[in-house]
């Protein structure tokens, strides 16, 4: 219930954007709307990701899978952080292997939250260049899944942090996400998801040279 009350307000404050971004609006405030609509996405993210823990941790996390189209699903993740790539001049661009690029059977709901958790990372962890996603075929006990993989061009990751990054609360480095933000909950999340539907996580990162994050 306390899910609901949190999270339906804030829909309705995303909702109400949307409205008046359809409005007639100066320069200036279509600034003032673009930079609200950011605000809020970051906080609807933090709060999934707080609340989704909670779940998690309770023992009442839920999959429910259905056909879903990926092109579809990275192409909703992409419109949803435009204005931050654009802000930033960064480039995004994805890749679908051809084997999984029809309909897939997975949960939509989540594999979007760990796309969308990777995706933020991504951006606000890289200044100039591009954001990389891939999609290929895997194999998770025996049955045939999906591996996605986020590459960026930024300030990258120390190789014995990395591990770290997957647990409650921890960050790589604290004057960096002071000055970034985030709760860090989102990379725990992505790993409690992966592991509730039968995958994993991983990461493969340099200081200076660049992440790529991934989750099947």
């Amino acid at each position: 219930r306390m899910s609901h009350e949190i999270r339906t307000p804030l829909l309705g404050i995303c909702g109400f954007l949307e409205l008046l971004q359809a409005t007639p609006l100066s320069s200036v405030q279509q600034d003032y709307v673009s930079s609200m609509g950011t605000a809020t996405t970051l906080l609807r993210s933090i709060v999934n990701d707080t609340l989704d823990h909670a779940k998690l941790r309770a023992g009442k996390m839920q999959v429910c899978r259905e056909a879903t189209r990926l092109a579809d699903l990275l192409l909703e993740c992409k419109a949803m952080f435009r204005a931050q790539l654009e802000s930033k001049g960064l480039a995004m661009d994805h890749h679908i292997d051809p084997e999984v690029s029809g309909p897939v059977l997975l949960d939509p709901l989540r594999v979007r939250q760990m796309l969308n958790n990777l995706l933020s990372n991504a951006i606000k962890f890289t200044e100039a260049g591009k954001i990389q996603v891939t999609v290929l075929p895997t194999e998770l006990k025996g049955k045939p899944g999906i591996l996605v993989e986020v590459r960026d061009t930024g300030v990258g990751v120390p190789v014995d942090k990395q591990a770290a990054l997957f647990e409650p609360f921890c960050q790589a480095d604290e004057s960096i996400s002071r000055h970034h933000g985030g709760t860090g909950l989102g990379l725990p999340i992505v790993k409690e998801f992966a592991a509730v539907m039968g995958g994993d996580v991983g990461c493969c990162a340099e200081p200076g040279q660049g992440s790529t994050f991934w989750f099947s």
